[in-house]
């Protein structure tokens, strides 16, 4: 599938497959992301008020997430990027508060956790390496691979095992059985971000890959679900996407 122009004075890399592009480069490409077209699902005052928005605020709950991308994906890395508090604090006492500030100066560039969080963490890991399915969806290919379609558009990618032409996608969720999941692929629009992944594929590598998600819960029993959308929820995406280019182009 063949995207339209997305007109742009920068500078950037050649599309292509990439895996080793810092988080910051990735950023700064111009390229469309998922993220950003799920911004457009609703108006596009809602999308540019979302995009504008400063945030430049810690957020623990995105923060436990990248961690639990980190120590299941790339676990080499987890201790360059994140930082593990030594014991619980209660951050609405006095005592708890200067704990936190001076955690949060002793990590620097890293991510601040909660120990309670990285034990969390841990058991969800062991959890995804037990799952027979799961385990081996994980195992081989690239962690956090960059697809750049020129200018227009871009991924970055959970893991990318270009061998098996297969993108996988870890999720943390409250529950993973079917119904559940269902419900956070209406909501999150995960259609539209499979779709997107597998067209920036498609264009860069020229062939057809597969997508399947990843579903840990994040509270005991940490049960895992691994899930391949069918072509109609994949239509459904693709019906997303445009929604969201037709009004970008609008603006």
């Amino acid at each position: 599938m063949q995207y339209s122009d997305i007109s742009t004075n920068q500078t950037v890399k050649p599309a292509g497959y990439y895996q080793d592009i810092p988080r910051d480069e990735y950023d700064a490409h111009p390229g469309m992301n998922a993220s950003k077209l799920k911004l457009f699902q609703k108006t596009t005052l809602h999308a540019l008020h979302q995009i504008n928005r400063p945030d430049n605020e810690y957020n623990e709950a995105l923060t436990i997430g990248s961690a639990t991308h980190s120590y299941i994906l790339e676990p080499e890395l987890f201790h360059k990027e994140f930082f593990v508090m030594k014991d619980k604090i209660n951050r609405r006492t006095k005592e708890g508060k200067a704990q936190w500030n001076a955690a949060l100066e002793e990590c620097g560039d890293r991510g601040l956790l909660r120990v309670e969080h990285y034990q969390t963490i841990k058991r969800m890991a062991e959890s995804v390496a037990r799952h027979e399915v799961a385990s081996d969806l994980i195992c081989c290919g690239d962690s956090e691979a960059t697809f750049f379609t020129g200018t227009n558009y871009k991924c970055r990618i959970d893991k990318c095992d270009t061998e098996r032409d297969l993108i996988v996608d870890l999720k943390t969720c409250i529950t993973a059985d079917l119904v559940s999941v269902q419900q956070s692929v209406r909501k999150y629009h995960y259609a539209l971000q499979a779709r997107h992944y597998l067209n920036c594929y498609q264009e860069v590598m020229g062939r057809d890959a597969r997508f399947v998600f990843v579903f840990v819960e994040k509270a005991p029993p940490h049960d895992v679900n691994c899930i391949e959308l069918c072509e109609g929820w994949l239509g459904v995406g693709q019906a997303q996407i445009d929604k969201a280019m037709n009004r970008i182009a609008d603006m």
